[in-house]
């Protein structure tokens, strides 16, 4: 999918507060690709077939886009919550999908692609799918969602032809946000952004950081964000106290042995004795093979893949991603995990106290 070089649906809000941010961005190396974002097209896509050539999302099952896959999982959790959320308000509603839209004369190379765009009587309606599962995205006052319908009402006025208010919608399973403005709300904020876009072209724009400096490419080298650290650091260096950082140094070893006497200490204590607000836990535990002639005689006579043994018998984890690769399970009764022993943690964290578990950890070192 094309981004406008100038700004887009996405980057709208980030041009209309940093204006200098279009300069910069364009001469920043685009950041990686996340695992997440990648998820996220493939979404967009499958929604697209959907809505846009009718077809049902269980026959787009495998379907794989940039090395993601579409699963029944992402079906289950994403695809069908986010189809039934629109349900409850498509209606009659006329709708394009994934259509391009821009701005014309009034901002050269300026466009952007809208999720849906639906027309019911006077009301536009401008959807947007979020599939992210961190933060939570409203409709607002949505700049995104903004930008797009100025931009619909400049390049589609047929479609628009007759509309007096506007509906913007965000559908982030399992929520929706609905918000009705009014066309004056989204020319004001057309305006708003023509300027913004005039002074991203000035010598010296405007610039600060905010919360819009999260997907900017250059925010690693932007200058509202170094000079701001490095003030920082200068203030704190300043306010260090010289002749007490001295004393501390001289004292950081006898406390460090200290500290390692403390651990120690506290460590036998809990063996025998509970410490008020903290428990002895089992260390992650390591899979070991129950018997390995046992392995080797049930994976060489059930399942015949010499591949699965080298020089010596893999190790279970080892073992489970070969067989992974041709389609087999490892047997759970072949192996065990055991831990390599305890150590102390707050009461807060999750995991059940070594004392507790005693009777699983003999059951475990039986089979072995």
């Amino acid at each position: 999918m094309l981004h406008s070089k100038v700004v887009g649906g996405s980057t709208a809000k980030r041009v209309m507060k940093c204006p200098a941010s279009v300069a910069l961005a364009a001469a920043a190396p685009p950041l990686p690709t996340s695992d997440y974002a990648r998820e996220g097209t493939l979404l967009h896509e499958i929604m697209a077939q959907v809505y846009g050539a009718g077809k049902e999302p269980e026959d787009l099952l495998g379907v794989k886009l940039d090395g993601v896959e579409f699963t029944q999982e992402l079906l289950d959790e994403k695809i069908r919550p986010a189809i039934e959320l629109f349900d409850s308000i498509q209606g009659e509603m006329d709708i394009l999908v994934e259509r391009r839209v821009d701005f014309g004369d009034a901002l050269p190379g300026v466009f952007g692609s809208c999720d849906i765009l639906g027309r019911v009587d006077n009301r536009l309606f401008v959807v947007d799918w979020k599939f992210g599962s961190g933060v939570a995205v409203t409709a607002e006052d949505n700049p995104q969602l903004l930008f797009y319908a100025a931009a619909a009402i400049r390049s589609l006025p047929k479609f628009v032809e007759g509309v007096t208010e506007v509906e913007l919608v965000i559908i982030q399973p399992p929520k929706i946000t609905r918000w009705i403005t009014t066309i004056d709300r989204v020319r004001f904020f057309e305006r708003e952004l023509q300027f913004a876009v005039q002074l991203s072209q000035r010598e010296q724009p405007p610039m600060a950081a905010g919360d819009w400096c999260g997907w900017c490419p250059a925010k690693a080298s932007c200058p509202a964000h170094t000079a701001v650290a490095e003030r920082a650091m200068r203030t704190a260096l300043d306010k260090v106290d010289v002749d007490q950082l001295s004393e501390w140094l001289t004292k950081a070893d006898m406390l460090d042995d200290w500290l390692k006497a403390l651990r120690a200490q506290a460590f036998q204590v809990a063996e025998h004795r509970q410490i008020p607000g903290w428990k002895l836990v089992p260390k992650r535990g390591t899979r070991r093979w129950v018997n390995e002639d046992v392995v080797v005689d049930t994976l060489s006579r059930e399942m015949a893949y010499g591949e699965l043994f080298e020089t010596s018998l893999l190790s279970p984890a080892q073992m489970e991603k070969k067989l992974k690769k041709i389609g087999q399970v490892l047997p759970a009764d072949l192996s065990v995990s055991l831990s390599s022993g305890t150590t102390l943690v707050p009461d807060s964290d999750p995991r059940e106290p070594a004392m507790l578990i005693g009777s699983s950890l003999v059951k475990a070192l039986g089979k072995l």
